[in-house]
Formats: C-alpha cells, sequence, structure tokens
C-alpha cells in the first residue's frame, strides 16, 4: 500500500470507474510534494472506513484491494492535465498578482494578497469538491 511522509513517496491519485458497491478505480503514484509524477499501477480499491487512521503528517487512509487491473492510461492523461492546468493557473494568478499591482505602495494590497491566496487555492478546491 501507498506510504507518503510530507508529500514525498507513493499515494492514490484519482477516482474513475465508480460503481454501484462504492468501488473505484484508482492509481498509484510516486509522488514529489504532493505532485503525482510517475503513475505507478491501477487497482479497483473499496474505502474501509475501519482502517483509517494517523496524524496530518502520516495521515493514512484503509483501503480494501479488489482487484489490481491494468494501468489507467484515461486516468493517468487526466492527473497530468490537471496538473499543467493548475501550474498554469498558478503561475498567472503569481504574474498577475505582482507585475500588475505595486504590493509595497498600494493601498489596496491586502485585498490584492488575500484574493492571491484565494486563487491559489483554487485548484485544490477544485479536486476536493468535483
Amino acid at each position: 500500500m501507498p506510504f507518503t511522509f510530507n508529500g514525498f513517496g507513493t499515494g492514490f491519485y484519482g477516482e474513475a470507474d465508480r460503481r454501484e458497491d462504492g468501488s473505484f478505480v484508482t492509481t498509484e503514484w510516486v509522488s514529489l510534494a504532493y505532485f503525482p509524477v510517475i503513475p505507478f499501477r491501477s487497482f479497483r480499491l473499496m474505502r474501509d472506513k475501519a482502517n483509517d487512521g494517523g496524524f496530518f503528517f502520516f495521515h493514512s487512509t484503509g483501503y480494501q484491494v479488489l482487484e489490481k487491473v491494468g494501468l489507467a492510461y484515461w486516468q493517468v492523461l487526466r492527473t497530468y492535465v490537471f496538473i499543467i492546468a493548475a501550474i498554469c493557473w498558478w503561475y498567472w494568478a503569481i504574474r498577475i498578482c505582482f507585475t500588475r499591482f505595486d504590493i509595497a505602495n498600494d493601498p489596496r494590497a491586502p485585498w490584492i494578497v488575500s484574493t492571491w491566496v484565494l486563487s491559489m487555492a483554487a485548484p485544490i478546491c477544485f479536486v476536493l469538491f468535483f
């Protein structure tokens, strides 16, 4: 099973092909700073709430492996597209905030920086809620 320490290690990313029994296909990735980098293998899993545990830095989610499936290439492609879109979003948020506004002298600086911080969280919120 995957193990991540402060974002480095392996972890499950993505959920696809959901079934009525609550199972889904997910891919185990090698991750660097929480970014999935290399797809490792795919499984059909079901969440096992009885085995959830850990703390924020050592969090583990309990899963029951139902079967090992071939690498889910469509899911891998969607994950790479999301990562590229998130990086582009963050790049433009930083560029607009720090090149269009004079943060040091602008009286609106707290509002500009607050908007920038919220915009940085937008891709993460998208994943959590959709």
